[in-house]
């Protein structure tokens, strides 16, 4: 198969933006407040709304999932470190482990000229149709007099990088006074006590560079597609949201006045990034901003992260923010139910290149002024042969140190530091990175391909209760009761262990010189075993497991989504709206809890509210069969019978006609439509 000739471009360039965990949460207040002016006019000037995330909240995985379109089963890439090609030691994450084309790659191929800065998982850099900068490349070596190389496999095409090694800047020319706006008490802070302000330096410094890096290749390059990836409102967010208003109980009112401007500062100082790369992308360029997850900014926060690779994912919402703007796009308008699976798609459409039918999102068709009829796609980009700008395989290896990335992860407490075992360091990888394909799988709805994958780790690792847990809950998913009671006990009696990991009793990673006891393993078993009773029939025994769940101070959120659950298999609609308001109260984004809301409506007859809330479920995540069943049967009963069908169709695609029920609905409907034609 010959690659597919370029179609009717809706835009003659295309700029992608990540701004690593960046959330409207944080960002609203400051553009009602007029602080970042460049992202105000920019929303104004198109469309912007909620970029549904991915399990796990992963960066690695998210970033080459908005690069691909595709989930990380289908992608390669399963976490932040893998051991490198020698099997002797491990090393961050690397482009050579993706297994399939990202965009720079399909552009290359289609003869597109393409520049890429600091993606993350993007090193070593790939010999593309362009320019390509690793994110390892503006990492600081030494101090600011010593010599700070460019080592083979930063830069693509290899002349550049000298040129290119003037734009980094050094943590040490970030003065005391360019700090003052993040930490207007600077000087008062004992910085042999206190290392914060040097993190702040660092990621700051990082993020500069990647943004001079962008800047250059924009001025200095021709390209079609750029995209620029900057990591700095996650990393600042691990270190400073603690201390963002309003003060949370475990910060001592000195260090909240001392730190509470630092992310705030850190969105205004990205919107003046962001103001640079909107001028120079000019008006007939596309311009996407995107974010992989949000970042927990009030009450949601946690009063503590535990010690466990997955731990920092606490802080996380499953919605990142978007915002496009360009030819054709609308102007001044929200969309609604996109996933960063999405991003990809409509890339390749704007640059009018068919999308492969194995990409996992979708064109964000509904940003344009005027849809798409047809949307033309290629089985696979994968399956099509010439250049595309991939690594050659004999050529994957290691070409970078990657030592301080590698550190810079346990700093911010993704991966666990090393230990004198490196065959220790490795199986633990390993098993983390299975853990995290496992977890994709389920949140793809592959349960079954979960499960062996689970096993395996669990049979290797019995002492871990999250594998346990995790089994036991897929089983509960696929319908194997008796398999996920059987684990779920076992997972009980490892957890009276006090070397259990990691619901035993871990130590937890709290603000600077803090740290306490974690979340015993009580809340989430009662809420497994909760939800196994109720699919037992067993609504009774299932309240006072759910009942005991909520009474705990670790109560998973999603305990009243649950208790709502069961409350209506009881047919006890009024005590379910209420759990459902209880879970809105708590987070008033959960997809979950508003489908759960419009199910409890729909059994009270209130079809009109139930509609609603059906509509706000598939709004914040399109991917939810049956949210779109709910919103049929709410629209059914309001007589809207071409919408519903619309909601049930949804319904059939999403599930992989699963759902039989829709169907029926859906016939049904086109019976009655059938008789009152025929009546006409």
């Amino acid at each position: 198969m010959s690659a597919p000739t370029v179609l009717r471009r809706r835009a003659a360039k295309v700029v992608l933006i990540g701004f690593d965990a960046a959330d409207w949460n944080l960002i609203h207040p400051l553009l009602d407040a007029g602080q970042m002016p460049h992202l105000e006019r920019f929303v104004e000037s198109g469309v912007m709304g909620n970029l549904a995330s991915l399990q796990p909240m992963l960066s690695p995985m998210l970033w080459t999932s908005i690069a691909t379109g595709k989930r990380p089963y289908k992608h390669g890439i399963h976490g932040f470190v893998e051991p490198d090609p020698s099997g002797q030691s491990l090393r961050a994450v690397s482009s050579t482990s993706r297994t399939t084309k990202a965009l720079w790659n399909i552009l290359s191929q289609a003869g597109l000229r393409t520049a890429v800065a600091g993606w993350y998982a993007g090193h070593p850099v790939e010999p593309i149709l362009g320019v390509a900068v690793s994110e390892h490349f503006p990492k600081p070596v030494g101090g600011l007099q010593d010599a700070w190389p460019v080592p083979p496999g930063m830069v693509h095409p290899p002349e550049l990088a000298e040129t290119l090694a003037e734009c980094r800047v050094h943590p040490e020319e970030i003065d005391g006074y360019s700090l003052l706006p993040f930490v207007p008490q600077a000087a008062t802070i004992d910085q042999s006590k206190d290392s914060r302000l040097g993190a702040l330096a660092t990621d700051l410094a990082e993020c500069l560079s990647t943004h001079a890096v962008t800047t250059w290749m924009m001025e200095n390059t021709e390209w079609d597609f750029l995209a620029a990836y900057f990591p700095a409102i996650d990393h600042l967010g691990h270190k400073f949201m603690y201390y963002h208003p309003p003060r949370m109980e475990c910060i001592s009112e000195e260090e909240f006045e001392l730190y509470r401007n630092v992310m705030a500062e850190a969105y205004r100082f990205h919107d003046q990034l962001l103001g640079r790369i909107l001028e120079l992308a000019g008006e007939d360029a596309a311009i996407i901003l995107c974010s992989d997850h949000g970042y927990h900014s009030d009450h949601l926060r946690p009063a503590f992260t535990p010690n466990i690779p997955s731990g920092p994912t606490r802080w996380h919402r499953p919605y990142g923010i978007l915002a496009m703007r360009g030819p054709g796009i609308l102007s001044d308008e929200r969309i609604f139910g996109a996933s960063l699976l999405d991003i990809a798609p409509t890339v390749l459409h704007l640059l009018g290149l068919p999308v492969g039918a194995d990409m996992d999102g979708r064109v964000l068709a509904q940003a344009f002024a005027d849809p798409p009829a047809n949307i033309p796609a290629v089985p696979s980009w994968d399956h099509i042969p010439g250049d595309s700008g991939q690594h050659p395989v004999e050529s994957r290896q290691d070409l970078w140190d990657g030592a301080a990335a590698y550190d810079q992860l346990v700093a911010l407490g993704y991966v666990s530091a090393r230990s004198e075992s490196v065959a220790t360091d490795i199986r633990r990888a390993e098993q983390e990175a299975q853990y995290n394909l496992a977890v994709a799988f389920i949140d793809g709805g592959r349960v079954a391909e979960a499960i062996p994958v689970l096993e395996r780790i669990y049979k290797e690792c019995p002492e871990n209760s999250l594998y346990g847990l995790h089994l036991a809950t897929a089983y509960q998913r696929q319908g194997s009761l008796r398999d996920a009671r059987r684990t779920a006990e076992a997972v009980i009696a490892r957890s009276q262990d006090e070397n259990a990991e990691p619901f035993g009793r871990p130590r937890m990673a709290e603000p600077p010189g803090k740290s306490t006891e974690g979340p015993r393993l009580e809340p989430q078993v009662d809420l497994l075993l909760g939800m196994l009773d109720l699919d037992e029939g067993k609504a009774e025994s299932a309240m006072q497991h759910l009942q005991r769940a909520q009474a705990s101070n670790n109560a998973p959120p999603e305990t009243f989504c649950v208790i709502g659950q069961t409350l209506v298999k009881m047919s006890r609609w009024v005590d379910a709206i209420e759990a459902f308001q209880k879970a809105l109260l708590i987070n008033p984004h959960d997809p979950r809890a508003h489908a759960g809301m419009a199910q409890a409506l729909l059994g009270v007859r209130r079809n009109e509210e139930a509609a609603g809330h059906a509509l706000d479920a598939v709004g914040l995540r399109h991917q939810f069969p049956a949210a779109h069943y709910l919103l049929g049967v709410a629209l059914f009963r309001l007589r809207m019978l071409d919408r519903s069908a619309e909601a049930f169709e949804q319904c059939l695609t999403l599930s992989g006609k699963r759902m039989a029920i829709a169907g029926r609905w859906l016939e049904r409907i086109r019976r009655i439509q059938a008789h009152q034609a025929a009546s006409r």
